[in-house]
């Protein structure tokens, strides 16, 4: 039952994670994410390498200094190993097809992968692949852009990559994830235009996504929490219902405890329901 509502409640977080920033973030906070999700992965912790990769998806979107491509691997390979883990096997190549085109002579850790294992065999595979298709990528009118933790003027299109935005001081002005078939996000070109963006929104509606983003976002969290409660209650009800003597009291309790386990689980989807909505308003 609490993995369940850990899980429901992890998604809604990671899944808008993007749509603010509270605070920076460092690369010290996205190395320290990473070495949670290690020590979750040798202890079979599957609720904590959930939470510790929503942890570093938040630290690179909300990242206010440069990132180099040695931070950038070890992001995409745990997220690689978190698809893995639930075996969503196009996702973890494409994570991996980022991390191996990046830095190819840098191996999964050996406290995670050792050879024999699956992923570990996936990911020696991509490092002999040549890289994915490019597409130029326009400078911005002050300052330039950095692909993956190297300055660039082209990106990747058939793998995820993080692209950083910088001003003529060197100041970060946003960090972004960008997935397989997204645009990059918008930022101030002139009169260049990249084919992939040239359908952007105008950015008073982005703002007004952003907010309803948050506004879903919170409705999730929730939602989820309400989720909980109630499958605590029904958790209850079901043991009173193992020590009840009373046939009529039994069947109130097991009345009962359907009922509060219909509600929590529907407290729990619809938490998560509610943060992958984040994600698509404040997208589109």
């Amino acid at each position: 039952m609490i993995r369940a509502v850990l899980a429901g409640w992890i998604l809604a977080v990671s899944c808008a994670a993007h749509a603010a920033c509270d605070e920076s973030s460092t690369t010290a906070d996205l190395n320290d994410a990473q070495a949670r999700f290690r020590a979750a992965w040798e202890d079979l912790d599957e609720i904590g390498v959930a939470s510790a990769v929503a942890a570093a998806d938040r630290a690179v979107v909300c990242l206010d200094e440069p990132f180099q491509p040695q931070d950038v691997v070890p992001y995409f390979q745990i997220r690689g190993l978190s698809a893995f883990l639930r075996d969503d096997l196009l996702l973890a190549t494409g994570e991996f097809t980022a991390a191996t085109e990046i830095l190819p002579s840098m191996k999964l850790p050996s406290a995670v992968a050792m050879e024999g294992d699956d992923w570990h065999a996936l990911y020696t595979k991509l490092q002999g692949r040549d890289a994915t298709e490019r597409v130029a990528l326009p400078s911005p009118v002050d300052g330039w852009i950095q692909v993956d933790g190297t300055r660039a003027e082209d990106r990747p299109t058939a793998r995820p990559w993080i692209f950083q935005e910088f001003d003529s001081q060197g100041g970060v002005v946003q960090t972004a994830r960008v997935s397989i078939g997204d645009a990059p996000p918008r930022y101030d070109r002139g009169q260049a235009q990249d084919l992939a963006t040239s359908n952007d929104p105008d950015p008073v509606a982005s703002g007004n996504r952003s907010r309803r983003s948050l506004v879903l976002l919170g409705g999730g969290i929730g939602a989820a929490a309400a989720g909980g409660a109630s499958l605590a209650i029904a958790d209850k009800i079901r043991r009173n219902y193992r020590t009840t003597e009373l046939e009529s009291d039994a069947s109130i309790l097991k009345v009962n405890n359907g009922a509060y386990g219909v509600a929590g689980w529907g407290g729990v989807l619809a938490g998560a329901g509610l943060g992958v909505s984040a994600v698509i308003v404040g997208e589109w």
